[in-house]
């Protein structure tokens, strides 16, 4: 079992979070793949007319998917979930806050998405999702760390990402590169994008981004919350 305490699992615990990280980033793909023939395409339709071969191996991988990331929440435990209603209140707040200050800054310098990226991608995404999406590129400026992070690092939390390490992150409808824009990074912040249908309130995309910051079950207890809170103007 790796030690914080040891120079040498740092290293280890480090690129064994950058490997998660393209996982989250890899599965967020399949769901979006998967949502969109839950959308088109009937369960009965599927099961009767889809390639069996096909059905066979993704039933197998997603089955397996599930059996491992299950086998991690119950070797997480309940130590993450030690936020009172008070605090989980306060963090959905504060990113919020956060990721709407963010998407006005940035916001002002995006850019539209060109024809070709748009003909491209309007296989996944709405026309309208496209027309409102804007990108910036920092040119290795990197963002920095939210201002919460302190706050979050106080009350235990340590292994909050590190978005100065990430290859972009949406906020609302910007996507904002630390470096240059990549197709892949940006086909990813789509995804979280096109999370709420309803993108002009943003209630899914900010308590989302609080399950993505915090993790673990705080997290979700914090996007579940969040939902409640926004939706009613708390």
């Amino acid at each position: 079992m790796y030690s914080w305490d040891e120079p040498g699992d740092r290293v280890a615990i480090a690129q064994m979070n950058s490997e998660l990280r393209h996982a989250q980033l890899d599965l967020l793909s399949a769901q979006c793949a998967t949502d969109r023939l839950r959308l088109r395409f009937s369960v009965e339709d599927l099961a009767r007319y889809g390639e069996r071969d096909v059905l066979r191996k993704t039933i197998g991988t997603a089955v397996a998917l599930h059996e491992y990331y299950l086998l991690l929440q119950n070797e997480m435990g309940l130590e993450a979930a030690t936020l009172s209603e008070a605090q989980i209140a306060h963090a959905v707040k504060r990113v919020g806050d956060y990721l709407w200050n963010q998407r006005e800054v940035h916001f002002v310098s995006g850019a539209p998405l060109a024809p070709r990226q748009k003909e491209t991608l309007q296989a996944f995404f709405s026309p309208a999702l496209l027309e409102r999406i804007r990108t910036v590129e920092l040119h290795g400026r990197r963002l920095p760390p939210p201002p919460f992070y302190s706050e979050a690092r106080a009350l235990g939390f340590d292994n909050l990402p590190a978005l100065t390490h990430m290859s972009s992150l949406t906020f609302v409808d910007v996507v904002v590169f630390n470096d240059l824009l990549i197709d892949r990074a940006l086909f990813h912040g789509l995804v979280r994008a096109a999370r709420d249908p309803r993108i002009r309130v943003g209630i899914e995309v900010r308590s989302r981004s609080a399950e993505d910051l915090f993790g673990g079950r705080t997290g979700q207890a914090v996007a579940a919350r969040g939902k409640v809170l926004i939706a009613s103007g708390g």
